[in-house]
C-alpha cells in the first residue's frame, strides 16, 4: 500500500545461445543494422558448410586488404589470434576444446576484443563494468593457456561465476536508472562452465613468445616493414618478464600489470580499425610515430616496447625532438627542457659501462597532470595507471622505478628535477638518475644497487 506500481522484472535468457544473442545486442547497441549486416556478410562469405569459420579463413578475413607484409604477419600469428577470438566469442562461457567460430561467436569476439567493450559500464545509467582490467588480462591468459580441465573456483560460486553474473547485471538494470530487485541467476541447465572458473592452466613459453611477437608486429606501422632484425630480440627480452618457465595466471597478471600494461592495446586497435568497430567508420592506419622514424637511440620494435610499458601516454604523443646529441650538453638547459607545466616529456639515454650498452627511457608527467593526480586520483579511473617512471628497453625489459604506484595514498607523483653545481638529478620514487654537469656520465641509483655509465647519446622529446 502506498508503494506505487511495481517494476516488472525483465524476462531473462535461459540458454547460452540466448545469452550470447542478447549480449551481442548490448555490445552493438550504438551500431546500425546495416553495419551488423555487413559484418555477418563478411562471415558468411568465408564460413564452411557447417556455418563455422576455420582458423585459416578467420586469418584471411583479418588480412583482407592489409597488404602482403601484414598478411604474412597475421598468418604467422594465426593460431594465437584464433584462440583469442574463440575464447572471447563464447563469453561468458568457456568454449569447448574443439570449438570453432560461429557467426554469433565472431560478432561477440570482435566487440569483446576492441575498445568499446572496455567501457561498457559508462554506456547506460546504472550498469556496472562488463569487464575490468583484471578481467581483460585473465581472459587473454585463458585464451592462450593450455587448459587444465580442473575447475578451481574462488571463495564462492558468485565469485567463481563472475563473468556470467556480470553479463546478467547489465541485462537486468533498467534503462531509466530504476533499480530492479536483483537476485543472482542460476547458470542455465547443461550450460558449459563459466569462463571465469578455470584459472589453473599455463601458457607454454613458445606460445608466450608468439603472443608477444604478434603484439609487437601489430603495434608497428601498417603495412609493417619487413621484420627488423631487432624484433625477435625485443620479443625475447619482453618474454623474460614472465620468467623462464611456463606461465601461470598469477605470474602473467603480475608481469602484465607491472611491466606491460598496454600489451593487448595493439590487438584491440587493429580489430577496431579493420572492422570499423568505432562508429562503423573506416579508420586510417596510423603512420609510424616520430620516435620510430627519427630517434637515433630506439628502433621501431623498441618504440613498440615503450608503448607496452607506458601507462597512459603513447609514443605518438611525443612529436617534437627538443634535443638530440652526444655529450657534452649543459645540465641547466636539459633541466629547463624536462620541466613543463602542461606537456609530458620523454628522456632517452643510450649508455655503456664495462659490460654492455644499455637503453633507458624516462617518462616525466607534466606539472599540470601531476597536480591533478595528487588531488583527483580518487575519482579519475586512469589515475592509478598514469605515472612518471623509468624503464629499460631491449636488449633488457622492465620498469626500473616509478614516482607513483596505483592507489598508494599520499605518494608523490612528481619527478624531482634538480640542477646544482654537481650536475642534473632526476628522482622518481625510490630511484635516482645523477648526471654529471656535462651529462657525459650518469649514475643509476636504486635501493638495491648503484650502476655507473658513460652516456653515448641523449634525446629529449616533447609531447
Amino acid at each position: 500500500m502506498g508503494l506505487g506500481p511495481s517494476v516488472p522484472r525483465r524476462s531473462e535468457p535461459t540458454t547460452p545461445e540466448e545469452i550470447r544473442t542478447k549480449l551481442i545486442d548490448f555490445l552493438y547497441a550504438g551500431q546500425s543494422q546495416d553495419f551488423l549486416t555487413s559484418l555477418r556478410s563478411s562471415f558468411l562469405e568465408r564460413c564452411s558448410e557447417d556455418g563455422t569459420l576455420t582458423r585459416d579463413a578467420f586469418v584471411e578475413l583479418l588480412a583482407e586488404g592489409e597488404g602482403e607484409d601484414y598478411a604474412e604477419m597475421l598468418h604467422e600469428g594465426g593460431p594465437i589470434l584464433y584462440r583469442l577470438a574463440i575464447y572471447h566469442g563464447f563469453y561468458p562461457f568457456a568454449p569447448a576444446t574443439d570449438a570453432r567460430l560461429t557467426c554469433d561467436a565472431f560478432l561477440l569476439s570482435l566487440a569483446m576484443m576492441t575498445h568499446p567493450a572496455d567501457n561498457l559500464g559508462q554506456i547506460r545509467i546504472g550498469r556496472r563494468y562488463l569487464r575490468d582490467t583484471e578481467d581483460i588480462i585473465r581472459l587473454c591468459f585463458q585464451a592462450v593457456a593450455q587448459p587444465s580441465f580442473v575447475a578451481h573456483p574462488e571463495n564462492d560460486d558468485k565469485n567463481a561465476d563472475r563473468d556470467f553474473y556480470s553479463v546478467f547485471k547489465n541485462f537486468t538494470d533498467n534503462d531509466d536508472g530504476v533499480k530492479i530487485p536483483y537476485s543472482p541467476p542460476l547458470l542455465p541447465p547443461d550450460a558449459p562452465p563459466c569462463s571465469s572458473r578455470d584459472r589453473s592452466g599455463v601458457i607454454m613459453m613458445q606460445d608466450m613468445r608468439n603472443l608477444v611477437k604478434l603484439m609487437l608486429s601489430l603495434s608497428m606501422s601498417t603495412p609493417p616493414p619487413t621484420y627488423p632484425e631487432s624484433l625477435p630480440v625485443t620479443a625475447e627480452c619482453i618474454c623474460r618478464s614472465f620468467g623462464d618457465a611456463d606461465v601461470d595466471l598469477p605470474t602473467f597478471r603480475s608481469a602484465v600489470t607491472e611491466h606491460l600494461p598496454n600489451l593487448f592495446q595493439p590487438l584491440r586497435a587493429f580489430i577496431a580499425r579493420r572492422f570499423r568497430i568505432l562508429d562503423g567508420k573506416p579508420l586510417a592506419a596510423a603512420p609510424p610515430p616520430p620516435l620510430a622514424v627519427s630517434s637515433k637511440i630506439i628502433s621501431a620494435p623498441q618504440t613498440s616496447q615503450l608503448r607496452f610499458m607506458l601507462h597512459a601516454a603513447i609514443p605518438e604523443t611525443f612529436e617534437e625532438l627538443l634535443h638530440s646529441g652526444a655529450p657534452s650538453y649543459d645540465a641547466a638547459e636539459a633541466a629547463s627542457l624536462l620541466i613543463h607545466p602542461k606537456k609530458d616529456r620523454l628522456l632517452l639515454v643510450s649508455a655503456r659501462n664495462a659490460n654492455t650498452t644499455r637503453t633507458f627511457a624516462v617518462f616525466i608527467c607534466s606539472e599540470e597532470f601531476c597536480e591533478y593526480l595528487q588531488h583527483g586520483s580518487i575519482i579519475h579511473p586512469e589515475a592509478g595507471y598514469y605515472r612518471s617512471c623509468s624503464m629499460e628497453l631491449a636488449p633488457q625489459h622492465g620498469l626500473l622505478f616509478a614516482s607513483r604506484h596505483e592507489r598508494e595514498e599520499g605518494e608523490n607523483v612528481r619527478t624531482k628535477i634538480i640542477h646544482d653545481h654537481d650536475g642534473l638529478v632526476l628522482q622518481q620514487g625510490q630511484g635516482i638518475w645523477r648526471f654529471s654537469e656535462g651529462l657525459e656520465r650518469v649514475e643509476l641509483v636504486r635501493p638495491d644497487k648503484t650502476e655507473k655509465f658513460e652516456v653515448s647519446w641523449l634525446e629529449i622529446w616533447g609531447a
